[in-house]
């Protein structure tokens, strides 16, 4: 009994044994090697590259997404702009463009519309739609950006790993000899080329759209503006506070619905500054205007623009920075030469006010005094003289009867 016992433990003993070796030597592919047959078995491909070098080769290499060195956004804008002469509005665009880095990239002209795309230098983007709202009666307006920096560098990536299996597979096509492996390796050439075409399509359009921004610009003809869209409501300005080089502005919206607000900062008649802000219906947006010089008066142009309407009317406030205590003393300066120099231009401006008549008394006395005057003076004279010397004689004659 004990015989048969060890017996059974010996051959459990080999069984575990065997199964554990088999196991542990064998090495299987992957389910992702084989394809599954009709019946649910799985199959070998029809390439086998047997003893070659399949490293870096007959498989997609998974390529570390590179970092760029800066953001890859696409800008675009919608400009919808109304005109009672579409014509000259169209020659101010072309006019307007031929300052810029940009081209017309597709455009429809009829007597009533004028659609436009137009492609600029994205570092140009901002500045040209600013000076294309102005072409006409701005409408709409809407800016849009997409970064696409980390699709990018996906397809960048996919992109490097398809060249290298690429390359790869060229170098194993010129060893292969059999051939169902040429075959087989000229498909998934064609494959991979097919593909880098396509990455590079992609790669391609987006650097035409990262580097030129897109403007749609339409510019519809309306016989009669006033009559057509209603005028956006004029909005309230409140000069919050001001220091040496800071004004502070509340805008208010008057409109229940949503507007553009625009500030313009002149000094001068010259604008030095504009800021454009959304702001909801029947709210206040607050501007902080700095940079600017201490103890000068400045003007604030401020409007409104809601969708599908006119532009409102222009609010106009006037305030004075804060003056420095060197600023106070250049103005009072100033002051002071200027009220001089006023004083001379007033002395000036008097004597030249009296030079005519002076010329007209000198054209007058002159004559007068030298044919009337003067003969008179020299005859009272002689008569004086005349006089004296009898009533010196006189008294001589006097002493001497004496």
């Amino acid at each position: 009994m004990k015989r048969i016992l060890r017996l059974l433990f010996v051959l459990v003993f080999a069984v575990m044994l065997s199964s554990c070796s088999s196991s542990s030597d064998g090495v299987y592919p992957t389910d992702d090697y084989y394809d599954s047959g009709e019946n649910g078995e799985q199959e070998t491909p029809d390439y086998d590259p047997g003893d070659k070098d399949l490293s870096n080769g007959g498989e997609i290499l998974q390529a570390e997404t590179p970092t760029l060195p800066e953001r890859k956004i696409i800008y675009e804008a919608e400009i919808s702009l109304l005109s009672e002469d579409i014509e000259a509005s169209y020659t101010e665009v072309t006019n307007t463009l031929d300052s810029y880095t940009a081209y017309v990239e597709a455009e429809n002209i009829t007597n009533k519309q004028i659609d436009v795309v137009i492609r600029v230098l994205s570092s140009e983007f901002d500045d040209l739609v600013n000076d294309l709202k102005s072409s006409g009666e701005l409408l709409n307006y809407t800016k849009t950006s997409e970064d696409i920096t980390n699709a990018y560098s996906t397809y960048e990536a996919r992109l490097e790993a398809l060249e290298t299996q690429h390359d790869r597979l060229v170098v194993l096509m010129d060893q292969a000899t059999d051939l169902d492996d040429i075959l087989t390796l000229e498909e998934q050439l064609i494959e991979i080329e097919a593909e880098l075409n396509t990455l590079g399509q992609k790669l391609a359009t987006y650097d035409s759209l990262v580097d030129y921004s897109t403007i749609t610009l339409s510019i519809d003809y309306i016989y009669n503006l006033q009559s057509l869209l209603p005028e956006t409501d004029r909005p309230n300005v409140t000069i919050v506070d001001q220091t040496t080089d800071t004004v502070v502005l509340d805008v208010y919206n008057k409109s229940e619905r949503d507007v553009t607000l625009y500030v313009n900062v002149l000094d001068n008649g010259e604008v030095i500054q504009q800021y454009e802000r959304q702001a909801l219906g029947e709210s206040t947006e607050r501007f902080n205007i700095g940079d600017l010089d201490s103890g000068t008066r400045y003007h604030f142009v401020v409007s409104a623009l809601q969708s599908e309407s006119l532009r409102s009317d222009e609010h106009v406030v006037s305030t004075e920075t804060l003056p420095t205590f060197g600023s106070r003393v250049s103005n009072t300066f100033d002051a002071s030469l200027a009220s001089m120099i006023m004083l001379g231009k007033g002395l000036v401006l008097v004597a030249t006010a009296l030079v005519p008549y002076l010329v007209v008394g000198a054209v007058i006395f002159v004559p007068l005094y030298i044919f009337v005057i003067k003969p008179r003076r020299i005859k009272t004279q002689a008569m004086r003289k005349e006089i004296r010397e009898r009533v010196r004689q006189q008294r001589n004659n006097k002493k001497h009867d004496e």
